[in-house]
């Protein structure tokens, strides 16, 4: 009984001193003691932070602080997702398993990666683009495997395919294929395992068919 009067005397002594609006939409909250909260509005939801205003300068009820501590996380895991996109893009899904590694719940992460890409800051096409455009440069990988390899990043297949049919519209699927198979030729691989190998490098047996044979027919005239 004496725990659960402390409890309630710790919510009961938590009182808003002030609520201010700083730069890029951000909102510094700080209390009777003087220790500052920085979180968005957006981060509140219906009439929550109403409510938090109107109760300023008394006792705020432990629904107003659960309010405001929910919405302080999902600017720290705001932040934290921002940290991770200005050293390099990063897809929805590989942010979100990054934040919950960092003990953010789906809860803190939805609304703050919502944020995020409501304000172009994240994208998955954009992310796909410079992954393809990275990819291409050590990898020799047909439509297939490079579809396979953005589902695997979390990417929307809508997505994944409209970013590959730009991407082929620029790089030639059939002289990227011709790469991959002069250099497992050099390598000496039969035409079982040729074949195979070149599956699994995403090239339909169409595809790897039209260029092993002109790669023949070169090797023939020479």
């Amino acid at each position: 009984m004496q725990d659960e009067d402390s409890s309630s005397a710790s919510v009961n002594s938590f009182s808003i001193a002030d609520i201010c609006s700083t730069s890029s939409d951000l909102l510094k909250i700080t209390n009777s003691e003087g220790v500052s909260f920085v979180t968005r509005p957006v981060y509140f939801l219906d009439d929550e932070f109403a409510g938090l205003v109107a109760e300023s300068g008394s006792p705020i009820s432990e629904k107003s602080l659960e309010a405001l501590l929910n919405a302080v996380r999902m600017y720290a895991a705001e932040c934290v997702a921002m940290a991770y996109l200005n050293r390099a893009e990063h897809s929805r899904f590989q942010l979100t398993l990054k934040l919950k590694k960092k003990g953010f719940l789906v809860s803190e992460i939805d609304p703050a990666l919502d944020y995020l890409a409501e304000k172009g800051f994240l994208d998955d096409g954009r992310f796909a683009r410079a992954w393809l455009n990275t990819r291409v440069v050590s990898k020799k990988e047909g439509r297939n495997r490079l579809a396979s390899e953005l589902a695997l990043r979390g990417v929307d297949f809508k997505i994944a395919e409209d970013v590959l049919d730009e991407f082929f519209l620029e790089h030639s699927e059939k002289d990227i294929c011709r790469e991959a198979l002069e250099k497992q030729l050099i390598n000496g691989v039969d035409k079982p395992r040729l074949m195979h190998k070149m599956y699994r490098l995403g090239f339909s047996v169409n595809t790897v068919n039209i260029c092993l044979e002109g790669i023949e027919n070169i090797t023939d005239s020479v």
